[in-house]
C-alpha cells in the first residue's frame, strides 16, 4: 500500500476516478449526439474538446455540414466533397501534397475525397501516442473509393521521414484503420529535397 498524507489521493483512487469519470462523460455524449451534432461549428467543437480532455483520447464522430468555412486557395481540384458549382474546390497545397491528392483523383475508382483541415469540428482526428502522451493527428486527406467490396476511406498524410513524430504517427494511423474497417491509412513518405 502507497502511504498518503491526509487529503492526499492513492494512485488507485486516482485511476478508478478518472475510469468513472470517463465512463460517464462517455454515456452524456451518447446520449445527447444527436443535439450535439446539431449545434453550430463553434458550440459542437467545444463538446470535441471534452473528448480530447480523457487520458485515453475518445472518438469524435465526424459529421459534415451542408457547407464548410474555409479560406480560398489557389488551386481548384474535382471530385471534393465540397466542390463549388463548377464542380471544383480551390485549396492551398505545397509540391507534395499537390502531387499526391492529384494523382489520388485521378483514379477512376475515386468517388470523392477531402481535404481534412486542422482542428474543426468536422475533421478527422486520429490518436497517437509519443512519449506515453496520447496526441491528436489530422491526416490531409481522406479519399474514398470504390471497391468491389464497397466504399473504402483512404486516409493520406504525406509527410518526411526525418519529422521526430513521423513513427509514432505511421503508427497512430495504423492503429486506426484496423479498428475502423473499411478504412486504410497511407503514410506517404518522402526525402528532404534542397528545394523542399
Amino acid at each position: 500500500m502507497v502511504a498518503t498524507r491526509p487529503g492526499q489521493a492513492t494512485p488507485e483512487t486516482l485511476s478508478r476516478l478518472e475510469r468513472v469519470s470517463q465512463e460517464l462523460v462517455r454515456k452524456w455524449l451518447d446520449q445527447y449526439r444527436r443535439s450535439i451534432n446539431e449545434l453550430p461549428e463553434a458550440r459542437m467543437q467545444r463538446y470535441n474538446e471534452v473528448r480530447g480532455l480523457a487520458t485515453r483520447p475518445e472518438p469524435i464522430p465526424i459529421v459534415y455540414t451542408q457547407s464548410i468555412e474555409v479560406r480560398k486557395g489557389e488551386t481548384s481540384l474535382p471530385k471534393h466533397l465540397y466542390a463549388d458549382e463548377r464542380g471544383l474546390f480551390s485549396v492551398d497545397l505545397n509540391s507534395w501534397e499537390s502531387t499526391v491528392i492529384t494523382e489520388e483523383i485521378a483514379k477512376p475508382n475515386v468517388v470523392g475525397w477531402i481535404r481534412n483541415f486542422d482542428r474543426k469540428s468536422w475533421s478527422l482526428a486520429v490518436p497517437y501516442e509519443q512519449g506515453g502522451i496520447y496526441r491528436a493527428m489530422y491526416p490531409d486527406f481522406l479519399v474514398v473509393r470504390r471497391t468491389p467490396d464497397g466504399l473504402v476511406a483512404d486516409l493520406l498524410d504525406p509527410h518526411q521521414l526525418d519529422l521526430a513524430d513521423a513513427p509514432a504517427k505511421a503508427a497512430g494511423l495504423a492503429k486506426y484503420a484496423a479498428e475502423n474497417t473499411p478504412v486504410r491509412s497511407h503514410r506517404a513518405h518522402r526525402r528532404r529535397r534542397r528545394s523542399d
